[in-house]
């Protein structure tokens, strides 16, 4: 492929994205005395997404509080927040070249599901590929409705997240044929019913719950895992498909994570086994299914993250509950200290910085 091109496309080598990615992690490597080990090759590879040629001026410029904010929230939703405190914070990307690149995650809070004090919506939503923000953002705006038409939501919570996911993926696939045949997103959501919390999860997003094992330190309980090719199950479903499992194949040999392949071709390149959208790699065994965890929530559990990959990539879990602790309760100062610290990360780490999202709560009073 043309890895000389600053912004190649799909059109120009048949590589997609991925030829982008193998042209800077080219560029990288000029600028090293010699060819870098296999574990310090630079983790931009595995968001395809980070080398869009698009521009798109609608994208977040900065960090923002994204439309959220507990100050503005109606008297029933108010309600239903009761003694919890929520902040909600996203940041553009970095990419060299592309100044206009858009912010692709996007986020939902919905207090109140159903009309009910005890029952709200939280996640994040990470999209990926050409249009990719066309459809998180088509998920983070349709999912509270599929969810509040499921009568069993609260009798049969897991089924009922389960039926609502395929009916918005089915729709999905109608509304956004064309853009979700290379476009897709991650989706990380819970439905808290009264002190559980049922997550859902598909892609590489994730949530984590901060309980309190001393006065001021935190353990990590994972409310999701990653979906990724290289898990053996995962693996297994996508060659059964007629896909192939193996990295980017760059300059010095293999770079970057795992990724999803055609049998006969080299796209689309998928770093995940999972995901809503990405018609051409559901072909080969990549599902929008979500795996659903439950979990009780206890009066040590203090905060839960919801966030794109973008926030844990360099930053370690621990850190996390640090921060919240420390600006707690006021969670819009946390989550803004929390991207803060993940976008100095990767600018640290990387000549990019991918999309940064997160939504975190404060089950205060619990």
């Amino acid at each position: 492929f043309n890895s000389s091109c600053p912004r190649p496309s799909e059109q120009d080598c048949g590589m997609g994205q991925a030829a982008g990615c193998a042209g800077l992690i080219r560029q990288s490597y000029i600028d090293e005395d010699e060819a870098p080990e296999a574990d310090k090759r630079p983790k931009m590879v595995r968001r395809l997404s980070l080398i869009s040629g698009l521009v798109d001026t609608k994208g977040t410029d900065d960090l923002t509080k994204a439309g959220y904010s507990d100050d503005a929230l109606s008297p029933e939703e108010n309600r239903a927040r009761g003694k919890m405190n929520c902040g909600v914070r996203t940041k553009k990307g970095f990419v060299p070249g592309n100044p206009g690149k858009v912010n692709q995650d996007r986020f939902v809070v919905k207090w109140g599901l159903q009309n009910r004090d005890d029952v709200s919506l939280f996640g994040a939503f990470d999209g990926h590929g050409p249009v990719g923000q066309e459809i998180s953002q088509y998920v983070a705006s349709n999912l509270p409705m599929y969810l509040e038409k499921q009568e069993n939501l609260t009798s049969e919570p897991k089924k009922a997240i389960m039926e609502a996911t395929a009916k918005l993926c089915a729709r999905l696939k109608i509304e956004k044929k064309e853009a979700s045949r290379f476009s897709g997103t991650t989706a990380v959501f819970a439905v808290k019913i009264q002190n559980k919390l049922y997550t859902a999860n598909i892609g590489d997003s994730r949530s984590v719950l901060c309980t309190r094992v001393g006065s001021d330190s935190f353990q990590n309980i994972a409310l999701s895992e990653d979906h990724k090719p290289e898990t053996p199950s995962e693996k297994k479903r996508i060659l059964a498909a007629g896909g192939r499992v193996h990295p980017l194949k760059g300059f010095y040999g293999p770079a970057g994570p795992e990724r999803v392949w055609l049998k006969t071709q080299d796209i689309p390149g998928l770093a995940m086994s999972r995901s809503i959208g990405d018609g051409l790699a559901h072909t080969v065994g990549v599902l929008d299914v979500p795996t659903i965890t439950e979990y009780q929530v206890s009066s040590l559990d203090k905060f839960v993250v919801w966030a794109s990959d973008g926030v844990w990539d360099f930053m370690p879990n621990q850190e996390i509950g640090r921060l919240c602790n420390k600006y707690a309760p006021d969670m819009d100062a946390a989550a803004a200290a929390i991207v803060r610290r993940a976008c100095s990360l990767w600018e640290k780490n990387e000549q990019v910085v991918d999309d940064i999202t997160i939504v975190a709560l404060q089950l205060h009073g619990l």
